[in-house]
């Protein structure tokens, strides 16, 4: 029997390595820097970039869909499991870290930094999980894909877009937020708030 977890255990300081990476360009909307290539601004082109680079790396085919988002293939078979992530990251109040939010920080088994969690890390989780699929040539029913986008803080433009040139995959998951699965949300609201506060260092709002 496969012992899954001491094969991630084996690849921890290469996971480790690629998540701090990817973390360190501050991918955040930059409509100063949009244009043909890069709709969504140089950081997040440049994320783009490094997770492509990351499956050439490995050897496996990998796809710049026109800036907006891109695939890694894992496999050769025709039919596709997909593990959709995002590349981008919401902006930065460095009033609520510790630490320098684009140098992942470890503490006590954690890390620490802007994407860890939502959702460079998971993604790179996903992309590792398939990879030792792959490298103990396991009986597979599909070649995993790999999506990633650019846009999912401020809309999701870079699926909308991607799945104008791609196919779906025939089924597949995002280990996104509640990580491993999340399948969908209840709703979504949008509103503003306006009133007089003594700073503007508010960290955080919350609702039920």
């Amino acid at each position: 029997m496969i012992d899954f977890f001491e094969e991630a255990n084996k690849r921890k300081e290469d996971i480790i390595a690629d998540i701090e990476r990817l973390c360190e360009i501050p991918s955040v909307l930059d409509e100063a820097t949009s244009n043909e290539g890069q709709p969504f601004g140089k950081p997040c082109r440049e994320a783009l970039d490094l997770m492509l680079s990351i499956g050439e790396r490995d050897g496996f085919r990998s796809v710049n869909v026109d800036g907006y988002a891109g695939h890694i293939d894992i496999g050769e078979d025709e039919e596709t499991f997909g593990i959709l992530g995002h590349l981008d990251v919401v902006p930065c109040n460095e009033h609520g870290w510790n630490t320098d939010p684009y140098h992942v920080t470890i503490k006590d088994g954690k890390l620490y930094g802007r994407g860890v969690a939502d959702d460079k890390g998971p993604l790179i989780a996903g992309y590792y999980a398939a990879k030792i699929i792959h490298e103990l040539n396991l009986p597979v029913k599909m070649k995993t894909r790999i999506i990633f986008g650019c846009n999912e803080e401020n809309g999701s433009k870079c699926m909308q877009y991607y799945f104008t040139k791609q196919p779906y995959p025939k089924m597949g998951f995002t280990p996104d937020a509640e990580f491993p699965v999340v399948y969908g949300e209840k709703a979504g609201v949008n509103f503003q708030m306006k009133g007089e506060i003594e700073k503007d260092n508010i960290i955080g709002i919350y609702s039920g």
